[in-house]
């Protein structure tokens, strides 16, 4: 209903970042995430100064990219061959990329570097792509931006953790349970019972 009412708005002219970004936001919310990004595009077209253009577009290609990964790896493939443990393959050769979703990221942060919720979108794709060195530090520029940002605190830890920073990780899940994440707790106690 909102997405339809909006594409009436802007084939009637209206055709303002803002009535853009509003048909942006309902394309990716009903899932037609081509067409959010091509939308986002047009509106930062329209205001390529505004850095939450390049947030929401560089969220909805990452959406995009997660919708189409669950999908191909959701699939089961039978193949030929003599052992029938390796008939069935559920996993996927695919890889994909969040470039540009990071890349929209990356412009989001040269227009609002003070903004700790784009870094903290960085770091999950790069936690993603496998680039923990990276992903640390950008969570730790969004706790040194918000020092009360629980969400970015138990990411660090997770991060730090598998970099075999236990006790540094461990300190971060800590303060991400203190802020109010109880499954950090869980996490924690889980990990000292892997440790025992």
């Amino acid at each position: 209903m909102l997405d339809k009412q909006c594409a009436e708005l802007l084939r009637n002219g209206d055709t303002s970042w803002t009535r853009l970004f509003e048909r942006g936001v309902t394309q990716a919310l009903i899932k037609q995430y081509t067409n959010s990004v091509n939308t986002f595009s047009a509106a930062i077209d329209e205001n390529p100064s505004n850095p939450f253009l390049y947030l929401n577009g560089s969220t909805t290609r990452a959406e995009m990219i997660d919708f189409i990964s669950s999908i191909d790896n959701s699939y089961q493939r039978i193949t030929i061959d003599s052992d029938p443990a390796n008939r069935l393959n559920t996993n996927s050769k695919r890889t994909y990329s969040y470039d540009e979703a990071v890349a929209d990221l990356n412009k989001a942060i040269k227009l609002f570097p003070d903004f700790a919720y784009a870094y903290y979108n960085r770091a999950n794709l790069q936690a993603l792509s496998g680039q923990l060195p990276e992903a640390f530090e950008d969570y730790s520029k969004a706790i040194e931006l918000n020092p009360a940002f629980a969400e970015a605190y138990y990411n660090r830890g997770v991060i730090q953790i598998f970099m075999k920073d236990t006790r540094k990780g461990c300190l971060d899940l800590s303060k991400a349970g203190e802020l109010g994440i109880l499954e950090a707790y869980e996490v924690l106690k889980r990990y000292a019972q892997m440790e025992d």
